[in-house]
């Protein structure tokens, strides 16, 4: 997904915006969320070898004035392409993009670093800062979230003068309201992520194990992302999935030998892909060889109800923490009074990290806004009657939500 001239300039304005509003000279982008989200170029230097502040942008609190952007040489054709509306300042890798006739040129022969040279990596960012008329003692945001401390100790000692302040919550809120491109991103992920569930646990067979039930998800979204172009930004896809004799986050039943699928488990799948930078996240659960039990069925069943509950309150002006007390005491007035949880869903985008804030929670003092892409849940983790989730993806209207996902939300026997 190309985001176009008018979108870039739009989103630096809003950035630029909300510097002079906290009194900050210049933001410096890293995270590459973020990076992505402001210049349009994804960088494969910096999401493969997570290389935070060596891919970096600034864009500066003088209203219209244009960004720049640090980029590596081998990337640099396609930066230009996607990121327009920047300056570019490239910096040399260990690798040689020239071309077979340029390699038959002896005068061009020349060092390269065996990975980046810092000093070159320095010598731009001080070269961005002049540019945008950054003081020695200019303050400056930037992505604390996502900067490993000896990163920001080269800063500091690149910048010795210059206070850094954090940014991560005003690129949230500007991030927070989806475009129309960035709503059909997400429900491309959250369909092909769909799909690849019913796949899976179709072919789900006994004894399989965890680790051959995420594989086959795995597989199964790869494979079909070429079937539709709508997918044809797909990169990667996620799964937290977890059976009844292996929760998500144990170790038990990974492997055929530590005990495989069994009929009467419960199969939890809590996953999505990512289109385009974008990163669904929805959930069900499905039971595999026969009738689960009534107490499977009820719990699953007010688990599922509450999270409806919660999707029949969203529309603007609604407060997330509302929506959170509704959701629990629904669960709460169902049968379950000791079900606990920080949180019962959160906003979706390009983080790595999947959950976005917002979340539903009960000190979040944000209100459902038009615009947002939201997801809801209430999981079960439980070994006893095994793990259980319903989770939706919304799009909210002015009327309120709209569901991207799709599947069903009943408790589906498989295999």
């Amino acid at each position: 997904m190309m985001v176009s001239s008018e979108e870039t300039r739009r989103r630096s304005d809003l950035v630029a915006e909300r510097l002079r509003g906290r009194g900050v000279a210049a933001y410096l982008a890293i995270s590459p969320a973020n990076l992505r989200y402001l210049t349009g170029f994804a960088s494969e230097f910096l999401t493969s070898w997570r290389r935070h502040g060596s891919i970096a942008a600034i864009i500066d609190a003088n209203e219209g004035s244009s960004g720049s952007l640090m980029v590596p040489d081998a990337e640099g054709s396609m930066a230009a392409r996607l990121a327009q509306e920047y300056e570019l300042f490239a910096f040399r890798t260990w690798q040689d993009t020239g071309s077979a006739a340029d390699m038959t040129d002896p005068m061009r022969l020349e060092d390269r670093p065996v990975q980046f040279d810092e000093v070159e990596i320095g010598g731009n960012l001080r070269d961005m800062f002049a540019k945008h008329g950054l003081g020695a003692t200019a303050c400056v945001a930037t992505d604390f979230s996502a900067m490993p401390l000896s990163e920001f100790e080269k800063l500091r000692g690149l910048f010795p003068g210059v206070e850094w302040v954090d940014f991560d919550s005003e690129m949230y809120d500007l991030r927070v309201i989806k475009s129309e491109a960035e709503v059909a991103a997400l429900s491309a992920a959250a369909e092909l992520a769909e799909m690849a569930m019913v796949r899976t646990v179709d072919q789900a067979t006994l004894d399989m194990s965890v680790d051959e039930l995420k594989a086959s998800f795995f597989s199964s979204a790869a494979e079909m992302s070429i079937t539709d172009p709508k997918f044809s930004g797909y990169s990667s896809a996620w799964l937290s999935l977890g059976t009844s004799n292996s929760s998500s986050y144990g170790s038990l039943g990974r492997t055929r030998a530590s005990g495989g699928l069994q009929a009467g488990h419960l199969i939890k799948l809590d996953g999505g892909t990512v289109v385009d930078g974008y990163v669904s996240d929805s959930g069900r659960t499905f039971a595999f060889g026969v009738t689960p039990s009534a107490e499977v069925v009820r719990t699953h069943g007010l688990l599922r109800d509450s999270v409806n509950v919660g999707i029949e309150m969203l529309r603007p002006g609604v407060a997330f923490r509302d929506v959170y007390r509704a959701v629990m005491g629904h669960v709460h007035a169902g049968g379950l009074p000791g079900y606990s949880r920080g949180h019962v869903g959160h906003s979706v985008g390009m983080d790595t990290c999947i959950e976005e804030p917002p979340f539903f929670s009960p000190s979040e003092e944000a209100v459902v806004t038009e615009g947002m892409v939201l997801a809801i849940e209430t999981p079960f983790y439980g070994a006893d009657l095994g793990p259980m989730l319903t989770e939706e993806m919304v799009l909210i209207t002015a009327d309120g939500a709209e569901l991207i996902t799709r599947l069903p939300q009943d408790l589906r026997v498989v295999g």
